[in-house]
């Protein structure tokens, strides 16, 4: 599905209005080459066409980099660190 949206917004991006994306859980069981693979296409569009991908993904679910292609996040990347303890680690403020 994910492959799907960023098909979409290149495609449309001369045209359209459209220049952001958000996937939930887009990671988990894949294979490591993949969510790289992904990661890197993420970065490369996002660079090239002016767009702001969102994502969300369980620390455990980030790929594990390798010497072909080396994952690195720049804290720059990284919006929000959910968690529980209180409001500041929820994606829009408040708890339901």
């Amino acid at each position: 599905m994910s492959a799907f949206d960023l098909s979409i917004l290149s495609t449309y991006n001369p045209e359209s209005y459209y220049r952001f994306v958000y996937h939930d859980d887009v990671l988990s069981q894949q294979d490591n080459g993949i969510k790289t693979r992904l990661l890197k296409l993420v970065d490369e569009l996002t660079k090239q066409l002016n767009l702001q991908y969102i994502l969300s993904a369980i620390k455990s679910d980030l790929p594990v980099g390798n010497d072909d292609m080396p994952i690195k996040f720049d804290e720059k990347d990284i919006v929000l660190k959910m968690h529980d303890k209180d409001s500041t680690g929820t994606l829009f403020g408040f708890e339901f």
